[in-house]
């Protein structure tokens, strides 16, 4: 079945953003890279995009498909745009 895996956000500031989720919630953060960091709960994580050339605008859920051909095909035939093809 199709979940949410994650959700990323844009962080201008990476460190005040990871400072502010590990004090106010306790998530431990892990940098992939110099301006990406991820929870990894296993559930439903967050990422956060400190780089603003690839930052969303707003917050995207990434949605695990077993099949994301199929998927992104099902998307456009039920009228959806797709913003970042595969």
């Amino acid at each position: 079945m199709a979940r949410i895996n994650f959700i990323e956000l844009p962080a201008p500031d990476l460190g005040a953003a990871q400072t502010f989720y590990s004090a106010v919630f306790g998530w431990e953060m892990t940098n992939f890279g110099p301006s990406y960091s991820f929870t990894m709960t296993g559930k439903v994580d967050l990422g956060l995009q400190g780089d603003s050339s690839e930052a969303p605008s707003m917050p995207l859920p990434v949605v695990l498909v077993d099949a994301i051909e199929a998927a992104q095909t099902a998307v456009v035939e039920a009228g959806g745009i797709i913003g970042k093809p595969i």
